[in-house]
């Protein structure tokens, strides 16, 4: 039997697949070289998600690698959620084993929160120890961008050609009829929708002849802010003063129909913030930003696009939708928009969702599509360069009716809802229909739709395809939109790295040259005197430099803890013994034994009673032995349940506590180390002021005072390990609600040894980082003392002290941005259970 291994890694978009050789027991990749027509090698494979390509790859690997009675064993390391979907489609393949690879990846909603925290720190020391405004500045700006675009707010990115009924659509996800819509072409710009923190507050923004305009709504007042009178603003208030009498919502339909019709002078881009209706977008606990744009074959399409990108600049992992009419999926006419929808940062086109709109007036038979029929659909233009995320069927009228109660303010929506209502609510309908059903979308995930909408309440908002789309839409914003917020955070470190080392360098070439120039004009013995006090503080700080890795392996030896599986297994057996005893194990035990004996006390009787009594009896007690023996395991299962949690608190427990005493035993070892190093170099830079001809005792007194003076609040111990990650991380481990004693003490070991030796790391270099700052403190300070006979010397020590302080606060944001770097990797990065 074969075994592949599917490795699928959704942060780097990649999907790669392995073959393990029987012979060797090694991974082979699977690739061009030695199984050039494989289709896992093709890009649609191995850059798409997983989830959306699970069956098709599972198909593929079957058709390829199992064997001829058709067995195949599956390997998968990747993400928990995407094992799940493997696990789910590999239950239609009965001779197909699934288990979980030793490497796995966290996912992403779990890790995104700790990533955002890592950018907040960022802020905290960029603003302490950076002086630059400029680099200040950077920091400040790039920080709030990746915060902003990884909050809860997903855009959906609405496309098509005009008359698709995007805008019908639209107001369907919304929930109110708001966007203009109609047959012919209505939508000339681009909307963005933003879903209001207040049911009943409401906000127009757009530029009128490059002026801000914006009206604010309010269930009892409307507010108007303009920079000038105009007649565009003054038709909106017309607008407003006819419809005063009407619902504000109304209202703001209205003010943006009018908007719309104005061709001249209002900007391409028009934001609207406006509460959603009722729906799963709603209810969801993200947020969603909707974009309308105007038909793709627009003339001024590429403009569109650019103002589009703009307006999307502080968002990412979108998901795109292509609206079409079944009739225009076959349109050829948008190769332009293909390319421009995989083209924008903002939007993972892996995710994209074509929409049939206008479902209920296509020419398409009863029921569902038969496999033909789907092959014929997903060969035609559109899914053929699109299909990614799914086809999806809706009436966008019925959807939005189902929310608004079928109070249409358009006349043709109104009527339509109201001759097709019963088609989409009673299942005793002649004409009863269930658009859902035509989705085009992987099994598992079709088979999952279809169960939630056949028991939704709501039969027209489950019939009429909208509840579907919207499980979808928050099903990625839930599950995987976090994929991309987390990967983003790489590139905004390092644009702050490069532009920190680029700082340091320009500082660091302005203070050289101020320092050269200084010796040059300082009187020639005093400049000997500083060169001799550099070349002290040099030495000794290279000494120290050096040894610092030898005389911290005692301590690093002596924390260098390892459980032995023996000492392991006594704890386990302790907490069984206490919990079975807890349960009253025993007394179930001896239960069993007694009607065990009873049954065998039975076959004696067979010389003394009649037979059928015999039998009667010992069915009995065999009745009576079986129930002994199910609450027996059940309560042994209880005890070893309650066994399982208690070891995994205590080992938990211990593991932290352990843990921090040996972090902390380190760092003050570390700390002693640098204080005592701090100590030497001020008794050699000392010894060097004392025996120097150059100064006068006074000069000698005040140099000796500053250079012995007491330092406090050095090499401070800031690290910190994420104590609640340690049962995450050894996920894998219970079987059978067991413990694995043996992995699990490989586990805590690994996981011990890895995050001291990274809290040495990190303690290495702060408190060398600080006492290179320390040691160009004192040489600064002593320059500054020395020529404080001349102004103009003691100008340019002055500057050149602000300098190295500088640099220092630069290099130490840099040093905290390369550990926080990589602990953004390691959390995206592979974790092995061994």
């Amino acid at each position: 039997m074969a075994t592949v291994r599917i490795i699928s890694n959704p942060y780097r978009k990649e999907i790669k697949f392995e073959l393990l050789d029987q012979s060797t027991s090694e991974w082979i990749e699977i690739n061009y070289h030695n199984n050039s027509g494989s289709k896992l090698i093709k890009e649609e494979i191995k850059t798409n998600f997983f989830p959306y390509k699970v069956r098709e790859i599972v198909e593929i690997l079957i058709n390829e690698y199992a064997s001829s009675e058709g067995k195949l064993e599956l390997v998968f390391a990747g993400s928990p959620d995407e094992y799940c979907e493997l696990v789910e489609v590999c239950g239609d393949f009965p001779d197909v084993e699934v288990q979980m690879d030793s490497m796995k990846l966290e996912n992403a909603r779990d890790i995104l929160p700790k990533i955002i925290d890592i950018f907040t720190n960022i802020k905290e020391i960029a603003d302490e120890n950076i002086e630059s405004p400029v680099v200040k500045a950077l920091v400040d700006c790039d920080v709030n961008k990746f915060v902003d675009a990884s909050k809860d707010t997903v855009p959906i990115c609405v496309m098509g050609n005009y008359s698709s009924g995007k805008s019908t659509f639209i107001n369907a996800l919304i929930g109110q009829e708001v966007l203009p819509s109609g047959d012919m072409p209505v939508t000339a710009k681009i909307y963005k929708i933003t879903q209001s923190k207040e049911d009943g507050k409401a906000s127009i923004a757009l530029k009128y002849n490059d002026k801000p305009v914006t009206l604010e709504f309010n269930e009892d007042s409307i507010e108007i802010k303009k920079e000038e009178d105009s007649a565009f603003v003054s038709s909106i208030i017309e607008c407003l003063e006819e419809n005063k009498d009407q619902a504000f919502m109304y209202k703001v339909h209205c003010c943006l129909d009018a908007i719309n019709n104005e061709r001249n002078g209002v900007a391409d881009l028009i934001e609207v913030v406006i509460p959603f209706g009722k729906g799963l977008l709603k209810e969801s606990e993200k947020s969603f930003v909707i974009f309308d744009t105007p038909g793709s074959n627009a003339a001024t399409n590429t403009d569109h696009f650019t103002i589009l990108e703009e307006a999307m600049k502080d968002l990412s992992n979108g998901i795109p939708i292509y609206v079409a009419e079944y009739n225009s999926l076959d349109s050829c006419d948008n190769e332009y928009l293909y390319k421009r929808i995989k083209g924008i940062s903002q939007v993972d086109s892996r995710f994209t969702m074509i929409v049939v709109n206008k479902a209920d007036s296509a020419n398409i038979k009863e029921d569902s599509f038969d496999d033909e029929t789907k092959g014929l659909i997903l060969k035609q233009a559109v899914p053929r360069n699109l299909y990614s995320g799914g086809i999806f069927f809706v009436s966008s009228v019925m959807g939005l009716g189902s929310k608004n109660g079928g109070d249409f303010r358009d006349d043709h929506a109104d009527e339509f809802f109201e001759d097709n209502e019963r088609k989409y609510s009673d299942e005793t309908s002649k004409r009863y229909k269930s658009l859902y059903k035509y989705n085009i979308m992987p099994k598992q995930l079709k088979e999952s739709i279809v169960a939630i909408s056949e028991q939704a309440s709501d039969k027209i908002y489950a019939n009429s395809g909208l509840l579907a789309i919207e499980h979808e839409i928050v099903s990625f914003a839930e599950k995987y939109s976090a994929y991309d917020k987390c990967k983003q955070s790489d590139k905004y470190i390092d644009r702050i790295v490069d532009a920190a080392q680029e700082e340091i360098g320009e500082i660091t070439e302005a203070r050289e040259l101020k320092a050269n120039e200084l010796v040059a004009e300082m009187e020639e013995d005093k400049a000997a005197l500083i060169v001799e006090i550099e070349a002290e503080g040099a030495k000794n700080s290279e000494l120290y430099l050096n040894s610092y890795d030898e005389n911290m392996e005692g301590i690093l030896s002596d924390k260098a803890f390892v459980y032995e599986y023996s000492d392991m297994k006594s704890v386990e057996q302790d907490f069984i013994k206490q919990k079975q005893e807890a349960c009253n194990l025993s007394e179930h035990i001896e239960n069993v034994k007694a009607s065990g004996a009873d049954i065998i006390g039975h076959f004696s009787e067979f010389m003394e009673k009649d037979a059928g009594e015999v039998i009667k009896g010992i069915s009995q007690d065999l009745k009576k032995t079986f129930d002994n023996i199910k609450v027996f395991r059940e309560t042994k299962l209880e005890a070893d349940t309650a066994a399982a949690e208690e070891l995994m608190k205590f080992v938990s427990d211990d593991y932290n506590v352990r843990l921090d005493e040996a972090i902390k035993a380190v760092g003050e070892n570390s700390k002693v180390y640098w204080l005592n190093a701090v100590e030497v170099i001020k008794r050699g830079i000392a010894f060097v002021v004392a025996n120097s001809p150059t100064l006068d005792d006074k000069k000698k007194d005040e140099l000796a005072q500053l250079i012995l003076k007491d330092e406090k609040d050095m090499f401070k111990n800031n690290y910190k390990f994420e104590k609640e990650t340690f049962e995450v991380k050894i996920w894998g481990i219970t079987v059978a609600n067991k413990i694995d004693t043996r992995k699990l003490v490989d586990s805590y070991n690994k996981l011990y040894c890895d995050e001291l030796k990274n809290a040495f790391r990190v303690l290495k270099r702060e408190h060398s980082s600080d006492f290179e700052t320390w040691l160009n403190a004192l040489i600064n300070k002593i320059r500054v003392n020395v020529v404080d006979y001349s102004p103009k010397l003691s100008e340019k020590a002055n500057i050149i002290c602000e300098e190295t302080r500088a640099i220092d606060g630069l290099k130490k944001t840099q040093m905290a941005l390369r550990d926080y770097s990589d602990r953004i990797d390691s959390l995206m990065d592979w974790k092995v259970t061994i």
